[in-house]
């Protein structure tokens, strides 16, 4: 069975860009990753039942995302919305691999869950 895009005024864009210094091409620090967080009001997007999708759009000369930098800013969305539901609303777009996604899913729930998996 075919399911539909979400409808585009359903979708929220956010762009990386303005979260990281004009002359770095890197993001890094979780205290700078939880500031991108708040600029970017993602408590609120987790909980705002009218976005279905947000598309995070990594510039294409970024070197590199960190992972302190990105449980940051997306480890409270993972935890919030659990796994498979994180995966389903953010999209990333841009030089950052699947697999990159998935060790920040599982270092933010291994924060939450030190000693092991409870979902």
């Amino acid at each position: 069975m075919h399911v539909p895009p979400p409808s585009p005024w359903r979708t929220h864009t956010l762009a990386l860009a303005p979260f990281r210094d004009d002359d770095l091409r890197i993001y890094v620090g979780r205290a700078r990753g939880a500031l991108a967080r708040r600029a970017a009001g993602l408590d609120t997007l987790d909980q705002d039942s009218s976005i279905e999708l947000v598309v995070v759009l990594v510039p294409d000369d970024t070197w590199d995302v960190s992972s302190s930098f990105w449980l940051g800013m997306f480890g409270d969305s993972v935890r919030r919305l659990r796994p498979a539901d994180f995966r389903a609303r953010y999209q990333f777009r841009g030089p950052v691999s699947q697999s990159d996604i998935e060790s920040g899913i599982e270092d933010a729930l291994a924060e939450e869950y030190p000693l092991g998996k409870r979902w």
